[in-house]
């Protein structure tokens, strides 16, 4: 560990003012963070998904935030996979009701704001997203020690 506090084997946590986290592909333990998903619905609509989120190198679980619940009037838990080989994390999304699961893929983007970009998929409709990550300072920030666990 250096003296930013080692989050992953990539090193420090962001300190370029950023924002953003490096998302820990290749951590041996069990890290928290936060996924903050803008998902493009249409033309003129933006929806901010803050997706709580327990990930190791393997496996990412999660489910939605209090305030993405509240906002949305939805509920959903969250399994992934990141794809190392490939730089892409594979999302799953299952809501409380009978909704059919939604499908997120992403890939690593050089885009400075965000670390993936993909797409979201429901059914047949088909819907850009970009998506950061912050570690686990995020994690307790947005409430998610209280709903999803400490």
């Amino acid at each position: 560990e250096d003296s930013f506090g080692s989050e992953d084997s990539f090193g420090s946590e962001d300190s370029s003012g950023t924002g953003i986290d490096t998302f820990p592909t290749n951590a041996t333990t069990t890290k928290k963070g936060v996924l903050f998903m803008e998902r493009q619905v249409d033309e003129f609509v933006v929806e901010n998904h803050v997706v709580c989120l327990k990930t190791n190198k393997r496996f990412s679980i999660g489910q939605a935030s209090d305030d993405t619940a509240l906002n949305y009037n939805v509920n959903y838990i969250v399994n992934g996979v990141y794809k190392k080989k490939k730089d892409k994390l594979i999302l799953r999304l299952a809501f409380d009701n009978s909704k059919p699961i939604e499908s997120i893929k992403l890939s690593l983007t050089d885009d400075p704001q965000y670390q993936f970009s993909g797409t979201w998929k429901v059914k047949k409709s088909v819907t850009t997203v970009n998506v950061s990550y912050q570690g686990e300072q995020a994690y307790y920030q947005y409430g998610c020690g209280t709903t999803f666990g400490f």
